[in-house]
């Protein structure tokens, strides 16, 4: 199935990356064999206020594998002053 899908649009949509200046929080699982850590790095280098949090012991399901641990990322992120703007 993955291979019959078209990347043009996430591929159009990363081009505009940039343009976002919001806060960004990725949080990724760096032993994903399917979606490697570069690609989560490059998301947060395209970025311009990203921050990449790692998730370990986890896979391509992070809520799955680590829920606890994702939902303490996430609700450390929303309390951030940053974003009340």
């Amino acid at each position: 199935m993955l291979t019959g899908i078209s990347d043009r649009y996430t591929l159009e949509a990363a081009q505009r990356f940039a343009e976002f200046t919001k806060p960004v929080l990725i949080a990724w699982a760096p032993e994903d064999r399917f979606f490697k850590l570069r690609y989560g790095e490059r998301m947060a280098r395209e970025f311009p206020n990203a921050r990449l949090e790692l998730i370990e012991d986890s896979y391509t399901f992070v809520p799955i594998d680590q829920p606890e641990r994702t939902a303490e990322l996430i609700a450390a992120f929303a309390r951030e002053p940053a974003l009340a703007h």
